[in-house]
């Protein structure tokens, strides 16, 4: 499996022209990651406004959400600082955006209430921040999530080896 993950920075034509280099050459593209040989998906994280170009394709992708911005604007400034961007960027923060992008056929997985970094996390707050991620989900509207979750930061040294056991026990 491919997979190629991305933030806020990506062109719609772009993506097609990989979906379509990666398919001639005989991959499958499948819009749920999976661990099959030969296939390739596209993912992205932390919540961009620019996601909603993706309802413009002809296919799906998966999406790993965040959804402390689905609090307050004061927690949104937070967010928005832990992931160093400033104040003036633009991101998902309500239901309207994520319907629209349910309805045109995404997924979403779960990627932390509040993207912190898992590695400096007690197993106590980590468990509550994926309560929270799966209580905003349900607020949301995003009633079938995959049972999926992406790191924040996706680095290996964002995670303990024991909080990769006990994930292991919780998600796909």
């Amino acid at each position: 499996m491919l997979n190629f993950y991305f933030h806020e920075s990506f062109s719609l034509d772009e993506l097609r022209h990989i979906y379509l280099v990666l398919s001639d050459c005989g991959l499958k593209y499948s819009k749920v990651p999976r661990h099959d040989y030969g296939y390739f998906n596209f993912s992205f994280d932390d919540n961009y406004t620019s996601w909603l170009e993706l309802g413009k394709l002809e296919f799906g992708v998966t999406m790993y959400l965040n959804t402390i911005p689905f609090e307050d604007e004061a927690k949104t400034e937070l967010y928005l600082k832990r992931i160093n961007k400033p104040s003036t960027t633009s991101i998902i923060s309500d239901k309207e955006g994520i319907q629209y992008l349910i309805d045109s056929g995404h997924l979403f997985g779960f990627h932390t209430h509040s993207h912190i970094n898992i590695s400096q996390t007690e197993k106590s707050q980590l468990s509550k921040e994926i309560s929270l991620n799966r209580l905003y989900f349900d607020r949301i509207g995003i009633t079938e999530p995959l049972n999926q979750l992406a790191i924040p930061y996706g680095m290996l040294k964002y995670v303990q080896e024991d909080q990769i056991t006990d994930l292991l026990k919780e998600f796909d």
